[in-house]
């Protein structure tokens, strides 16, 4: 159980790193 959770806490890690990622893309062509 403490495995899922530490996936789940990574996959959310990568998805924050993915939408600040788009942000700054965004900004960036703004």
């Amino acid at each position: 159980m403490a495995s899922k959770v530490g996936i789940a806490y990574v996959n959310t890690l990568e998805a924050a790193r993915f939408f600040t990622n788009i942000s700054g893309n965004k900004q960036l062509g703004a």
